[in-house]
């Protein structure tokens, strides 16, 4: 990891305790999921990952040319989810001092991905502050935060700035792409609808969060997506309602937004991400996993506040998701 990306990932944890509202949001490329949280001081540096340079590659700017897809119509997103795996024997062993052992067989049983995730940065000593461990309904409560935050760590760790960006998706898949600057993202928050996303505006698409560009904006969904994972892991033993379904959501409308940005007035962008075919398959998952996910949280009404509202917005863009990608999406983990 270059130094560059260290002093990032030392940033991000940092400003997980400058929010307020009552729960743990985040100042800038780590933004928390809003649950429960707190956080104190600056992380040692992560250790130094190396990365491939990219091949380097050329596109010409004026010329938008949809990349074709290689997955064909038909597939279906899928991975290891079971919310309902009996976890009781675990609930009754429960302590403080076995918290993070508790945290990762619930995970273990219940979402596999999540573990993975947690072992894979078990050397990070923030685990132990975004894990609650006063009882045992708010540990399974903080696993939503605990999996966004360490998704933003893992991400981080395994990037080289400026040249390549990691994102953490399955113990078994990792994606890449080029980091991309784009603009700031602020200049999405003049299309955004209505008051359905403030929650996630008013923390990301203004002052130093709204400064970053479109690779911040994807490891953000990426977390956020990660996320609702970790909330489905604990969902049956949350003290209160969450907006673990309204943060993937609120993103990929962003996303959208962005998209429709970079086509009307910055075109050479919008053609330089979709001739790209690491951010195409990045997308793609982004929209088949959220959809997998709620396919198990939307019968749970307590994973979400505004998700329903957020969820007609993005359809309302669904169309320039598809002209992005060059082929049908549907309102499911499968491609129609």
């Amino acid at each position: 990891m270059s130094y560059t990306a260290r002093v990032v990932w030392s940033l991000t944890l940092v400003a997980c305790s400058e929010s307020g509202l009552g729960a743990l949001e985040s100042d800038d490329p780590t933004g928390a999921s809003p649950t429960t949280g707190t956080s104190s001081e600056d992380p040692p540096d992560p250790p130094q990952t190396t990365v491939p340079d990219p091949t380097t590659t050329t596109t010409d700017p004026t010329t938008t040319t949809t990349p074709t897809t290689t997955t064909p119509a038909g597939y279906c997103w899928t991975e290891d989810l079971d919310p309902s795996a009996s976890v009781s024997d675990v609930e009754n062993g429960f302590r403080a001092g076995t918290a993070r052992d508790d945290a990762l067989e619930v995970l273990d049983r219940r979402w596999p991905a999540g573990s993975a995730l947690l072992r894979e940065m078990a050397h990070d000593p923030y685990i132990d502050v975004f894990l609650e461990t006063s009882s045992w309904s708010l540990m399974m409560d903080s696993l939503m935060t605990v999996v966004h935050e360490e998704t933003h760590g893992y991400d981080y760790e395994n990037s080289i700035h400026p040249t390549r960006f990691s994102y953490f998706v399955t113990g078994g898949l990792t994606l890449e792409t080029r980091w991309i600057d784009g603009f700031p993202r602020s200049r999405i928050a003049s299309r955004v609808e209505g008051d359905a996303t403030d929650l996630y505006d008013s923390l990301y698409l203004v002052g130093t969060q709204g400064t970053y560009g479109f690779t911040e904006l994807l490891d953000e969904t990426n977390c956020y997506i990660n996320g609702l994972g970790g909330a489905l892991a604990g969902a049956d033993a949350l003290p209160w309602t969450m907006s673990a379904s309204d943060g993937p959501l609120a993103f990929l409308y962003f996303i959208a937004l962005y998209l429709e940005e970079a086509r009307e007035d910055d075109p050479s962008l919008y053609a330089d991400l979709q001739n790209d075919p690491d951010v195409h398959e990045v997308l793609e998952t982004f929209w088949l996993r959220t959809h997998f996910l709620l396919e198990f949280s939307d019968p749970i009404p307590e994973l979400g506040i505004e998700d329903q509202r957020i969820r007609t917005l993005l359809y309302d863009h669904q169309q320039t998701w598809e002209d992005f990608l060059g082929e049908e999406l549907d309102a499911s983990p499968c491609l129609p």
